[in-house]
């Protein structure tokens, strides 16, 4: 009974007015990445800030199996949705921070709509494509087959992809893991493309992996996030790495990937969807 009182649309719209307006002077930063390029680092480094609210993947994370509340409650008030009330409740300094690789894949199109798009600020935070495959790869998160795959990733056969290969779906030469491993990298980048066209009137800042240890780009990364750089570098926690998961790798010696990245471009080539440069 309590859960229908609180978590309804009309609750929804009252405590999203209120939220937003007391929140009206806030700067939002999101994270659109592929996850596994350095996305608990870049929240780290923000963490000690007294100006920053930095989180790292907070619940509700919006996981893609959508396992984090039930169908009988996302029915009365979807995850997107409490997603973003707890967003505007958490946002209690003048900027808040979350780095958290679901941004892109499940609600981006809800912060857009329902925070103010002045005060959205999005982070594209990229790393090689063979390097987060394999990465991926060697923890058993396969998209669409494992259980952590399906928990956190993307599923190759939905329709709404903006890369669609069927060839990935079949038993052939595309059917080894690493190539869905491969997909995803590129199916995150298509929508990174897609997003910074619908939203273009919006900022968007391009941050490498390879950069997070480097205090020049991450004072330039500072100040396009609203902070002032000429007090504040002793604040950052810059030059260390997180959540490298090394207990959980398995070794990966036993496929060539550079070979099968090169033949995953040929296939991509075929289908037309090529036009991405070649990862750096």
């Amino acid at each position: 009974m309590l859960k229908a009182i609180f978590y309804n649309p009309i609750v929804f719209r009252i405590y999203l007015f209120i939220l937003t307006f007391i929140r009206r002077n806030t700067t939002f930063v999101f994270v659109a990445s592929t996850g596994r390029c350095g996305t608990n680092t870049l929240y780290a480094i923000f963490a000690n800030h007294p100006s920053v609210s930095s989180f790292h993947e907070p619940y509700p994370i919006v996981l893609s199996n959508n396992s984090e509340i039930s169908k009988l409650d996302s029915d009365m008030l979807s995850i997107q949705k409490r997603k973003i009330l707890t967003i505007l409740r958490n946002a209690k300094t003048p900027i808040y921070f979350e780095s958290n690789h679901m941004f892109v894949k499940n609600f981006i199109e809800e912060i857009f709509t329902y925070i103010p798009k002045q005060q959205i600020k999005v982070l594209h935070l990229s790393r090689d494509a063979v390097k987060v495959a394999t990465s991926f790869y060697s923890i058993g998160s396969i998209p669409g087959k494992t259980k952590r795959g399906k928990k956190y990733l993307l599923e190759p056969a939905a329709t709404n992809n903006q890369i669609k290969l069927p060839e990935l779906l079949e038993n052939g030469e595309f059917q080894h893991d690493f190539y869905k491993c491969l997909w995803y990298w590129y199916e995150i980048e298509a929508r990174v493309r897609f997003y910074k066209k619908k939203f273009h009137q919006y900022f968007w800042f391009d941050v490498s992996t390879n950069n997070l240890n480097n205090e020049d780009a991450i004072m330039k990364l500072a100040q396009y996030i609203g902070l002032d750089i000429s007090q504040f570098s002793r604040q950052l926690n810059i030059g260390k790495k997180y959540n490298l998961k090394l207990a959980e790798k398995k070794d990966t010696s036993d496929i060539e990937v550079d070979e099968m990245h090169t033949k995953f471009r040929s296939l991509l080539d075929s289908h037309g969807y090529l036009s991405f440069p070649e990862p750096k």
